[in-house]
């Protein structure tokens, strides 16, 4: 019993399955990604699952007056347990490096461009200027400064000077 007005769409079709996610890519970073790149997905409403997507779309130029892409990631949605319109966030990966040193980003002091190390060598403490590659959530890739297998501080740095004797603590 309701009328439609001219030019006003009538009903709206969705089809879920696949389900496109449009996620916005700074220009520094959309020369990386290419179509037929993976993405971790995970959708804020469904808790605890995360979906792997594939790129299926980079649009040609840029959002006006930003300087972001949209790159459009399509993920399998048979059970049509994601639904249109669910906040998501997806994780492409714009760069990969093997074997590498990698720290655990509390273990890394920065003030500025500054960036340091407490490493522990014979029960002193030894600070050290480091140069820092890939950050991936908690970890940081170590481009020098430190070797592999050497001990850091990841806990209480700030309380502790060059020189100072230490007796490391493991975590569990």
């Amino acid at each position: 019993g309701e009328g439609a007005m001219p030019g006003a769409p009538v009903m709206r079709i969705v089809n879920s399955n696949p389900i496109r996610i449009d996620c916005k890519v700074s220009e520094l970073d959309i020369a990386k990604i290419k179509v037929g790149d993976s993405g971790l997905t995970k959708i804020d409403g469904l808790p605890g699952q995360e979906t792997l997507g594939i790129v299926a779309d980079i649009t040609p130029q840029a959002i006006a007056n930003q300087r972001n892409y949209i790159v459009r990631v399509e993920i399998d949605n048979p059970s049509g347990m994601i639904k249109a319109g669910m906040f998501a966030r997806v994780r492409l990966v714009i760069s990969e490096k093997h074997d590498v040193i990698v720290a655990d980003r509390d273990c890394l002091l920065e003030r500025g461009t500054d960036r340091r190390v407490y490493v522990v060598k014979d029960g002193t403490v030894e600070v050290r200027k480091v140069k820092t590659g890939i950050i991936n959530g908690r970890q940081v890739e170590i481009v020098s400064g430190v070797r592999s297998g050497e001990l850091l501080v990841s806990k209480g740095q700030a309380m502790l000077a060059d020189g100072q004797k230490v007796k490391p603590v493991m975590d569990k």
